[in-house]
């Protein structure tokens, strides 16, 4: 991963932040997203940590399995 942009930050109406994010890596491929952070850590937490945890979420969730790849939906409306 090359960098991290925060692009938006709203509080939602239960007071959590969503940040949204985008990351690009090399040959101009990138990822964006979005993640959810509690009031206090959010306050709690500098840029560079809010970047950490970004990049710690993308990581848990890409090392996951893939379902849709394990189990390909065939019907008509949900071809992949």
């Amino acid at each position: 991963m090359n960098n991290i942009n925060i692009t938006n930050v709203s509080m939602q109406a239960d007071g959590v932040f969503k940040i949204n994010f985008m990351a690009t890596y090399e040959g101009s491929s990138h990822i964006e997203g979005f993640i959810y952070m509690s009031s206090s850590d959010y306050q709690a937490k500098t840029g560079a940590q809010q970047e950490e945890v970004i990049v710690n979420t993308i990581t848990d969730n890409l090392a996951g399995k893939i379902t849709a790849v394990e189990n390909p939906v065939t019907n008509d409306s949900n071809k992949l």
